[in-house]
């Protein structure tokens, strides 16, 4: 994806026609007859020809890239047709199933805000819930924002007042619950620190404070104040083994204070999610799980990355029986078998070091054609190590590369596939 200092500037009757019904009409031509993405060959080319010849050159502009964000869109939307976008609030976005998640813990009859809404997709969600339609109120201080979650809105049928203010100048009512959605590129670089966002950590705590309830998004990898944990409980978000999102939320039991909860959904298209709730103090104690690799284990295991971003490792392996090998990031070891939707166990056969000839003269041995690799903690080039592998054979394999402390280590091994249990 381009960078968003390359976001083109387009008015606001642009963003009216490009969601108008002559607008949708060109675009949706133009993404039928470039399915593989706009510009992608003569073909394409000439059509934009056609295009600009009818609408222009800014029209055309809009076109091709909306026809670009609808592809990048259809990671993170079932219908990205129903969507417009700017490259920016693209990427900030929640992605459909975090969003319709997160909609679903806000309580019903509550007026809710939806406090710098971006293009809307938590909006949206929020809306679906046809308890809250009247009662929804959507604040961004952009106008093609504003513009943009009104249009998405309308596409999914649903209803809301959005309004174009600073959220952070107003208070509502206490009764009202908050979905918050921080701008984590204020300077148009991503940014992780909650004093760089905007609004920042002391708007947030005012929220905190003030609502009723509700929830504020961050990035997976930032802190919060120590002080926060009394009155928030965490949520890390994790789809399709891609952490998505850390979220606090206050006034709810689903999420109580000094908390943390990992929520996973294994396959987007399953639409099925899995929770784990660890208890702060808990969290802290397990990491005594953290322990030098042993000698002989017959299992070894990769948490969710949502396990590694809410540092949880050492706790889902005293729940599986397991010791983390090196540092808290780390491989799970295990003497049996224990299933878990927050771990890949993979069987292990040979314990080996990660030494490139030996490597290549065993797989061999074992006629390893196919193979997985993954590697943490080792700095080399997956791709560069698998051709110089020279692999060959029927058989197929997984390679675990790893560090111990000081020591290097490969492991081969063998998926266990259809993980059970919770």
């Amino acid at each position: 994806m381009k960078s968003t200092r390359d976001e083109p500037k387009y008015g606001l009757e642009d963003w009216d026609w490009i969601g108008g019904r002559d607008g949708r009409e060109w675009l949706d031509t133009f993404v039928q007859r470039s399915p593989d993405g706009p510009q992608q060959s003569h073909a394409d080319r000439e059509e934009l020809q056609r295009i600009r010849i009818r609408l222009g050159d800014s029209k055309t502009s809009l076109v091709a890239y909306q026809a670009e964000l609808r592809q990048t869109a259809s990671r993170k939307f079932s219908d990205p047709s129903r969507w417009l976008w700017t490259r920016r609030l693209l990427e900030q976005s929640s992605d459909e199933a975090s969003s319709r998640l997160t909609a679903s813990y806000f309580p019903d009859e509550t007026q809710v805000l939806d406090l710098c809404c971006g293009a809307g997709a938590d909006s949206v969600a929020l809306a679906s819930r046809s308890r809250q339609a009247n009662g929804l109120i959507c604040i961004d201080n952009s106008d093609v924002a504003c513009a943009l979650t009104r249009h998405n809105l309308a596409s999914h049928r649903c209803q809301a007042d959005v309004q174009c203010t600073d959220a952070s100048g107003t208070l509502f009512s206490k009764e009202c619950w908050v979905q918050l959605d921080p701008d984590r590129r204020p300077d148009g670089q991503r940014t992780t620190t909650l004093e760089f966002f905007a609004p920042d950590a002391n708007y947030f705590e005012k929220c905190i404070q003030h609502y009723a309830g509700g929830s504020i998004k961050l990035a997976p990898a930032t802190e919060i104040p120590r002080h926060w944990e009394e009155s928030v409980g965490r949520q890390y978000i994790s789809v399709s083994k891609s952490v998505r999102q850390q979220r606090v939320w206050w006034g709810t039991k689903a999420f109580e204070p000094e908390t943390v909860t990992l929520s996973v959904m294994r396959d987007r298209d399953a639409s099925h999610w899995h929770h784990c709730t660890c208890p702060v103090a808990e969290l802290r104690q397990s990491i005594d799980r953290v322990q030098s690799m042993p000698d002989a284990f017959a299992w070894i295991g990769d948490v969710d990355p949502s396990v590694r971003a809410a540092e949880a490792t050492p706790y889902i392996a005293k729940l599986c029986n397991a010791t983390v090998i090196g540092d808290p990031h780390g491989y799970l070891a295990a003497d049996a078998f224990s299933p878990s939707l927050f771990v890949d166990w993979f069987e292990v056969q040979d314990l080996l070091t990660l030494d490139v000839k030996k490597l290549r003269k065993h797989l061999r041995e074992r006629k390893i054609g196919q193979l997985e690799i993954k590697k943490r903690g080792v700095d080399l080039d997956i791709e560069q190590l698998r051709r110089d592998l020279k692999l060959s054979g029927t058989e197929s394999a997984t390679l675990i590369l790893g560090r111990d402390q000081q020591r290097r280590f490969a492991i081969l091994a063998k998926r266990k596939k259809d993980p059970v249990g919770a």
